[in-house]
């Protein structure tokens, strides 16, 4: 079992139910990881990466709303998470789900009025660009083990 804790329910988790949840995000994500990863994912047309990536991020999204999933992240918080990471990745989540229209990188935009359109209040995009406009450039990156051993040698990155 991943995790057998009580919640504030006395729930024990996993549930049948969420152990099918899991399997199929798991699965699915799994399948994407697989298939981006390799180098020449990054040769295929531009909205086949944009798609799976897409999906990449829907799926990922779904299962960190399973409570479990929230107590590993939070007992496992790396320096920074809470204004990078989470952040970061809640910004391009909403962009990619609210905004359904692109097929590839290159065609992403957004603007103030459609982001609060259907809202008198600001919504999370444009908080986010608010909160960070004016800072300095930030670099998110994620390295697979071979494509960071590679570039430790060439001397691209130091340790």
């Amino acid at each position: 079992m991943l995790c057998e804790r009580k919640d504030m329910s006395e729930q024990v988790h996993p549930t049948q139910d969420e152990v099918e949840f899991l399997n199929l995000s798991f699965n699915r994500f799994l399948d994407l990881f697989e298939e981006i990863m390799p180098d020449e994912f990054w040769d295929k047309p531009d909205y086949i990466r944009f798609s799976k990536t897409k999906d990449l991020f829907a799926v990922y999204s779904e299962a960190l709303k399973y409570p479990p999933m929230q107590w590993v992240i939070q007992a496992n918080k790396r320096p920074n998470f809470s204004d990078v990471g989470r952040d970061l990745f809640r910004f391009v989540r909403h962009i990619l789900m609210h905004f359904p229209f692109f097929e590839k990188w290159d065609d992403v935009w957004i603007k103030q009025s459609l982001v609060n359109f259907h809202s008198s209040r600001p919504q999370f995009i444009h908080k986010f660009l608010t909160e960070n406009e004016g800072k300095g450039q930030f670099k998110y990156r994620f390295w697979g083990r071979k494509a960071k051993e590679n570039d430790l040698r060439r001397g691209i990155i130091a340790e």
